[in-house]
Order: C-alpha cells, then structure tokens, then sequence
C-alpha cells in the first residue's frame, strides 16, 4: 500500500458517496495523502487543511 493507492481509494469512496467534492483534514500522515489526493485529483477537492 501506498500513498497513491490510497488516495485512489479515497476518491472510489467519494464517488460512491455521489460528492462532486470533497474536504479534507489531515493530521500527521494525513497530511501526506490529502497531498497525493490534491496532486491526482484537483478538481474533485473543496478544500484542503494540513495540520502539523
């Protein structure tokens, strides 16, 4: 597993859902795939919010 794949994941997860976008916070680690999901999927992100 890595971060890609999971971001990957992330998305199916969005489109499941039926949301056009998402928000995402991320903490630690998270910080790092909310990067990778923004990096691959730009127009399917709101908002972003990295947190130290």
């Amino acid at each position: 597993m890595d971060g890609e794949s999971v971001a990957r994941d992330m998305d199916a997860i969005r489109a499941a859902l039926g949301e056009s976008k998402i928000s995402f916070i991320g903490h630690s680690y998270g910080t790092f795939l909310g990067e990778r999901y923004a990096r691959l999927f730009p127009d399917r992100l709101r908002a972003l919010a990295p947190s130290a």
